[in-house]
């Protein structure tokens, strides 16, 4: 799909184009209503306060493109693009609304994905690891890497050698009941998906734990599951040569049932303001 809708002209003096230097969103759309919209809104103008972004327009634009180009689709996935411009060619900020396909299959959520680990570790202490800028490049030339070894996506450590995340997605495991997730520290996107996880697994009693994972955990948990707002959960059957002992297992097909009753309707859903605030100024 391509439909799509912008205001003001791409430009390649501007700063996004040059050096990749803006941010984006990505959010799913059930029938015709972009899912947790305002925490992903919420989420961007954070991240544009934090990066200098004060230029690019307000929310009150993104809110009128996005849910004009939702309207249109029963379900799907809908990108938002913030550009900085550049001031010292007079090359003003845009954004981009476009309908994009969803890339999983139904059949993965039976089956579970295969993963591998990334080449090169994470910089959990760079600043940009926080934030979801057009700057891609190291997650889409390992996610190639990954694609063209057979497996769905990648997984990066970091520089302690502790467990991050997935080129597009956050990693959760199951050990002995507990359910685990790299915490903010070890360089992570804070991603909505994950906030959503963590809220509901709460909501269930279930003993939640956010730490520094390590590769031995990793590779001998229980369960393992990717979360993003396309995504949802998606478990995991192969980590490289190892295999979690359960896929789906009953942890994380939970989850999984309780964030479809969110957003098939049946359990009407907010995340709270508690949670989003955890990330502070980084929140992505």
């Amino acid at each position: 799909m391509t439909r799509q809708t912008e205001t003001g002209a791409a430009d390649w003096n501007d700063r996004a184009v040059l050096y990749g230097y803006g941010l984006f969103e990505t959010m799913r759309v059930y029938r015709g209503v972009p899912f947790v919209f305002d925490a992903h809104l919420d989420r961007l103008e954070a991240s544009l306060s934090s990066l200098a972004l004060n230029r690019v327009p307000n929310r009150v634009a993104y809110r009128r493109d996005v849910l004009a180009l939702a309207a249109s689709l029963d379900e799907g996935a809908i990108r938002l693009m913030v550009t900085a411009g550049n001031p010292d060619m007079d090359v003003a900020p845009t954004h981009h609304v476009a309908v994009r396909a969803l890339p999983y299959s139904p059949r993965l959520y039976a089956t579970g994905a295969t993963v591998c680990m990334a080449r090169e570790p994470r910089n959990e202490l760079s600043m940009l690891c926080r934030h979801k800028t057009l700057n891609q490049l190291q997650n889409i030339i390992e996610w190639q890497a990954a694609v063209k070894a057979g497996s769905l996506d990648c997984l990066f450590l970091n520089t302690t050698g502790h467990l991050a995340e997935g080129s597009r997605s956050n990693v959760f495991i199951v050990k002995q009941g507990r359910l685990i997730t790299p915490s903010l520290s070890c360089g992570i996107l804070p991603g909505i998906a994950r906030l959503m996880v963590l809220d509901l697994a709460r909501q269930a009693g279930l003993f939640v734990t956010e730490a520094p994972v390590t590769t031995a955990d990793l590779f001998s948990s229980d369960e393992c599951f990717l979360t993003n707002s396309l995504a949802e959960v998606l478990p995991v059957r192969q980590i490289g040569t190892a295999r979690p002992q359960h896929c789906p297992g009953p942890i994380t097909s939970l989850l999984a049932q309780r964030y479809r009753q969110c957003t098939d309707g049946v359990t009407p859903y907010a995340l709270p303001s508690l949670l989003l605030s955890e990330c502070g100024d980084s929140r992505t």
